[in-house]
């Protein structure tokens, strides 16, 4: 049976999904989720018949620099470990374009950075279009990564039900299906 491990993070929150099987953690100290990060993907994987995957779904971002470096360097490694694995890099405007797009027909999501300004995307209905880094918020229908709209829903899972939708069909160029293209793995980490 093929199964399917799905990673998210944000902020200073980490969400893991796989099978029905769902972590949360969330850090309050200034860059913690980054250190806490490879502890509790372990623990998760520990959880689970970790064999059985043979496709990983991960935030390929904008998300916090550190947290994603690390985050990818735990799956280079795993590549190494399983070559015949499948890897792929969904945008969090992607994941997030799911849940806002139920009740918003257009608008822009906005994800804020480390520098204080913040990475958007607008979209119109199932469709993003225009990505841009802006220091301020100029639209009245700004969907912010903080959003309650976007609470109480674990990422990772929402993030592996964009992968069976007809979503990635309309935003393909917010889709990585390549690890080595998207974080440079180099022939000395390939079998």
């Amino acid at each position: 049976m093929s199964m399917i491990l799905s990673l998210f993070i944000r902020n200073k929150e980490f969400y893991l999904s796989s099978n029905g099987f769902e972590q949360f953690c969330k850090i309050d100290a200034p860059r913690g989720l980054a250190d806490k990060v490879p502890d509790v993907f372990k623990t998760f994987i520990g959880q689970i018949n970790f064999s059985e995957i043979d496709t990983i779904l991960y935030s390929s971002g904008p998300a916090s620099f550190t947290t994603a470096r690390i985050m990818n360097s735990m799956l280079k490694g795993i590549k190494v470990a399983r070559p015949d694995m499948r890897f792929v890099g969904i945008s969090h405007f992607v994941t997030y374009l799911s849940i806002v797009m139920k009740q918003h027909e257009q608008g822009t999501i906005a994800i804020p950075t480390m520098r204080g300004d913040y990475f958007m995307c607008r979209f119109v209905g199932s469709q993003l279009e225009k990505m841009y880094i802006s220091n301020e918020v100029l639209n009245d229908n700004v969907i912010s990564s903080n959003s309650p709209i976007l609470t109480n829903i674990n990422l990772a899972t929402q993030q592996y039900c964009v992968s069976n939708i007809d979503i990635l069909k309309r935003n393909t160029s917010f889709i990585t299906y390549d690890l080595e293209i998207e974080y440079g793995i180099t022939p000395e980490y390939s079998h």
